[in-house]
C-alpha cells in the first residue's frame, strides 16, 4: 500500500528538525549526568591526591628543617675543628721571639763568652728508639738547633746549662764541639739541640 504525504516541505523540515533535536536532547540528557559523574570523580580524586600531597609535605617539612639545621651545625663543627687545629698548632709551637729571648738571655748571662752563629727552629720526625728509621708512625717533635762559638769548654757548658735552667726545653743536648779560630785566639765551636 502506498502513502502519499501531502504535508508541505516546511512542515516536513520542521518535523525532521524536531526529531533530530529530540534525539540530541536525549543524548545530552543521558550524557550530562554521566559527564557530571566523571568530572565529579576526577575532581574528588584530584582533591584526595592534593590532600595526600599536602599531608606528605607537612610530614617532610620537619625533615627539611632538620636537614637545614644539620647543615648549619656541620658548618659550625668544621669551623670549630679548624679553630681547634690552629689553636693546637699555636699551643704546641713556642713563638720564635720567646725562643730567641731565651737564647739571648742565656748568652747575656754568660757575659758575652758565647756567640750564636746559626739559629734554626723546625719540626722533625723522631724515632721511638735509637737507630730506628723515621717513618709515619714516629713522633713529630719541635726542635731548636743552635750553632755557635764559645771562648772555651766552660763557657759552652755554662751556656747549655743556662738554657736548660730556663725549663722551656724538654732536652738540651750538645751534639758536637770542636776547636776553631776566633780572631787571633783559639775558641770552641759547638752545636746544641734543644727539644721542645
Amino acid at each position: 500500500m502506498t502513502y502519499l504525504d501531502l504535508r508541505t516541505i516546511g512542515f516536513q523540515r520542521q518535523r525532521i528538525v524536531r526529531a533530530c533535536t529530540l534525539r540530541w536532547a536525549i543524548v545530552l540528557l543521558v550524557s550530562l549526568p554521566v559527564g557530571a559523574i566523571f568530572i565529579g570523580e576526577q575532581w574528588r580524586r584530584e582533591r584526595r591526591e592534593a590532600a595526600l600531597l599536602e599531608a606528605m609535605e607537612a610530614q617532610y617539612r620537619p625533615i627539611q628543617k632538620l636537614q637545614a639545621a644539620n647543615a648549619t651545625l656541620q658548618a659550625q663543627i668544621d669551623t670549630m675543628h679548624q679553630r681547634q687545629a690552629i689553636a693546637l698548632t699555636l699551643y704546641e709551637e713556642k713563638p720564635l721571639l720567646a725562643l730567641l729571648g731565651v737564647v739571648s738571655r742565656a748568652a747575656r748571662d754568660n757575659q758575652g763568652q758565647v756567640f750564636i752563629k746559626q739559629f734554626h727552629y723546625g719540626n722533625h720526625l723522631q724515632a721511638s728508639q735509637e737507630n730506628e728509621p723515621a717513618d709515619a708512625s714516629n713522633q713529630v717533635v719541635s726542635r731548636l738547633d743552635l750553632s755557635g762559638v764559645g771562648v772555651d769548654n766552660v763557657a759552652v757548658a755554662q751556656f747549655a746549662a743556662a738554657i736548660r735552667d730556663m725549663h722551656l726545653f724538654k732536652k738540651v743536648e750538645l751534639k758536637s764541639s770542636g776547636t776553631t779560630q776566633l780572631g787571633t785566639m783559639a775558641a770552641k765551636s759547638f752545636k746544641l739541640e734543644c727539644e721542645l
